[in-house]
């Protein structure tokens, strides 16, 4: 069993292209994380 994982960090990117190539390739479970994350106040 092939198990796929998709990752994004922004609202831009979308994981339903992803998630179709990882289907196409033959995977039968993904995982997705959706983390959006802001710079901390000292980093900007």
């Amino acid at each position: 069993m092939l198990i796929g994982y998709i990752r994004v960090s922004t609202n831009e990117q979308n994981t339903a292209l992803l998630g179709n190539a990882l289907e196409c390739a033959g995977c039968e479970l993904i995982f997705e994380d959706k983390i959006f994350r802001t710079l901390l106040p000292i980093l900007q």
